[in-house]
């Protein structure tokens, strides 16, 4: 049973990397960054507060069943 658990997980790593690899077929290194805007940084706290949010929000449902 645990060599078919180590295969199913080496099979799936392996798919990851296929996909990694398939995904980062034809990205160009060498281009510009494109400069920030004044709303990237507004943007980026909400996301931050938005997916911290959940977590914590998880973590303290986890905690209380535990």
């Amino acid at each position: 049973m645990a060599s078919g658990v180590k295969f199913s997980f080496f099979i799936a790593l392996f798919i990851v990397l296929v996909a990694v690899g398939a995904a980062h077929e034809g990205h160009d290194h060498m281009a510009p960054a494109e400069p920030p805007s004044n709303h990237a940084s507004s943007l980026k706290n909400h996301a931050v507060v938005g997916g911290l949010f959940p977590l914590l929000l998880t973590l303290l449902i986890a905690r209380e069943r535990l």
